[in-house]
């Protein structure tokens, strides 16, 4: 707990209270060998004890000891940021090529309008348990969601040529999914997503509850792909389509403006020329996201 104002006047008495026993021990030696004054054990039981009172005085504590005691909902909450901040640090992780995924839903406040949120939060929990499916499916590392928004990356963990042809997939998939589900609930809602490939950095954030969290100027390219995206429909930009070009069937060059950065070139994904077993059996039936058992595509 918090320490009282008691408490805090306790630790001050402390404080000053072995200060003076030290002074005066030290006078106190200081006469007894100089003019012989006084008995010499006075003096050393007075130092003794000035350092004992220090020895438990908790503001003389090791730092490590202090940080353990200040530790969220154990200690002084005003100075836990500060002793933290050097005992848990996170090393983040550089990638030299990730490949990120957003997805959203055009339509979802209209939505929130006509619904009791009770329902839209079944039908969001309905949508993202598939999402989870999918990426899962795909071996994609899911990252956040934030409101109707879904983030994911493929590359984070097993970095390989194939990731950009992974989160098409997966963009693929959901994108089917999606119009199943907004289908499904009878909501006018549908998805656009956004793909980018490029270098980020990874890490984990805050001290409890640490949540995955990716950087970098990748990760802004995908959210403008994804917010200048037509309805149902998966913009790449010009990073992934290069990689999946021999497996995707792509529409002509789209040069793009999105906002805050310079024009970029995407394409439209028309249609996966390359599908597996578990892949066609999601596309046939949307709803094995929701039943179906996990199977690795790659």
């Amino acid at each position: 707990m918090r320490q009282t104002p008691l408490a805090q006047q306790r630790r001050a008495f402390l404080f000053h209270f072995s200060g003076s026993l030290l002074l005066v021990s030290c006078a106190l030696g200081w006469l007894t060998l100089t003019n012989n004054v006084g008995h010499p054990g006075t003096a050393f039981l007075l130092l003794f004890s000035a350092l004992f009172v220090l020895i438990i005085n908790p503001s003389w504590s090791p730092p490590q000891q202090r940080a353990q005691r200040f530790a969220p909902g154990t200690g002084d909450v005003s100075v836990t940021p500060q002793l933290h901040c050097h005992l848990n640090t996170t090393t983040p992780r550089t990638h030299g090529a990730v490949t990120v995924l957003f997805a959203d839903l055009q339509g979802f406040t209209r939505y929130c309008r006509s619904r009791p949120p009770e329902q839209v939060l079944g039908d969001l929990d309905m949508l993202f348990k598939g999402y989870d499916f999918i990426t899962s499916l795909c071996q994609m590392d899911k990252v956040k969601t934030a409101g109707d928004q879904y983030m994911a990356a493929a590359g984070l963990n097993n970095a390989q040529p194939l990731n950009p042809l992974q989160a098409s997939h997966c963009a693929w998939l959901m994108r089917d999914y999606a119009v199943w589900w907004a289908a499904n609930i009878n909501a006018p809602l549908q998805v656009r997503i956004g793909l980018a490939t490029g270098a980020a950095i990874s890490g984990m954030l805050g001290h409890t509850d640490k949540c995955l969290d990716v950087w970098g100027n990748t990760i802004n390219i995908a959210a403008r792909m994804e917010q200048l995206a037509p309805a149902n429909h998966i913009l790449l930009h010009s990073s992934t389509a290069n990689a999946v070009r021999r497996y995707c069937q792509l529409s002509a060059r789209q040069t793009l403006f999105p906002k805050g950065l310079p024009t970029q070139s995407g394409y439209y994904l028309e249609k996966l020329t390359t599908l597996c077993t578990h892949c066609t059996t999601l596309i046939v039936n949307p709803s094995y996201a929701t039943t179906g058992k996990s199977h690795r595509l790659f």
